[in-house]
């Protein structure tokens, strides 16, 4: 399953960096080991997309760690046809 979410830019930037492979959210729907985060910049100030999106593979799912949110190990998805190693694109 992929799950879109807005992603504020300070996040995105530590993400597209490497420095930040969780993501901690409101656990609001059904997130699981395997699925695929589709990040979109947004810039809250503005209410806008900032058209910068990043999607990312979900290794683990640390659910109950604080009541009503899910922590979720986090890395780069790749495309098959890039002939890298780890998680396929959906």
């Amino acid at each position: 399953m992929t799950h879109e979410l807005k992603t504020w830019p300070v996040y995105f930037d530590a993400i597209l960096a490497g420095v930040k492979t969780f993501e901690v959210r409101k656990n609001d729907r059904p997130f699981m080991e395997s699925d695929y985060l589709l990040l979109r910049e947004w810039n809250g100030l503005s209410q806008i997309y900032t058209g910068r999106e990043k999607v990312m593979f979900v290794t683990y799912v640390l659910g109950g760690f604080v009541p009503g949110y899910t922590v979720m190990a986090i890395i780069p998805a790749v495309n098959p046809m890039d002939g890298c190693a780890g998680a396929v694109t959906p």
